[in-house]
């Protein structure tokens, strides 16, 4: 993957994209299901991860099914900046020219239905705001999509991806809520298409 200083925004949005296509093709080889590809990310991660599903002109370009019918049957964000303005010079210079940044941005196609969202933050978390979560679930609830977003209380950045990294360190109901929208995308999203996302604000059972 192609990192900075050595390349700007879109290159590792694009790398993510060849990825994706790689676990397409090899999926069935390696026990998995090709129409069934889930997109997880932390942090920087998970910005690319909800942009990959907000902007369908990366998996195209890359070769990868879009829409109802796509690959990716949802994305999982944990602690991602998915509602935000770049403020930070490194980050600006990091995504290019200005006039480019609303394509940096995913609630500039929040409006793109497919495919699920599953939103996770802590309400600790120092580095990125838990409102990021929020707000983008909101605003892609409002706009007819499917997302749900969950705060954990007392978690902070670094600690949400802590149990996917080694299980052992704890915050079970992280996994288990990967976990459960893996296993239906669409009913652990958005149950109720009509109720505004809903926000567990509580700390993981270790």
């Amino acid at each position: 993957v192609r990192t900075y200083p050595d390349t700007v925004f879109p290159a590792w949005v694009e790398d993510a994209a060849a990825a994706v296509r790689w676990a397409r093709d090899h999926a069935a080889a390696l026990g998995g299901d090709p129409a069934r590809v889930f997109v997880v990310g932390h942090s920087s991660g998970a910005h690319t991860a909800v942009l990959l599903t907000r902007d369908p002109r990366y998996l195209r370009a890359a070769g990868v099914p879009t829409g109802p019918d796509g690959a990716v049957r949802g994305a999982v964000g944990l602690a991602g900046p998915v509602d935000t303005t770049w403020t930070d010079p490194d980050v600006q210079a990091l995504m290019g020219p200005r006039a480019g940044w609303p394509a940096t941005y995913p609630a500039t196609f929040a409006d793109t239905a497919d495919p699920p969202l599953l939103l996770l933050h802590g309400a600790a978390d120092r580095t990125v705001r838990a409102s990021n979560a929020v707000d983008f679930a909101a605003r892609v609830r409002a706009r007819g999509g499917c997302a749900r977003a969950v705060v954990y209380r007392g978690v902070r950045h670094v600690e949400l991806v802590g149990p996917l990294v080694v299980p052992a360190l704890g915050n079970r109901e992280v996994l288990r809520a990967v976990a459960a929208f893996v296993a239906d995308p669409v009913a652990t999203a958005c149950p109720d298409a009509g109720r505004q996302c809903r926000v567990l604000r509580r700390r993981p059972r270790q």
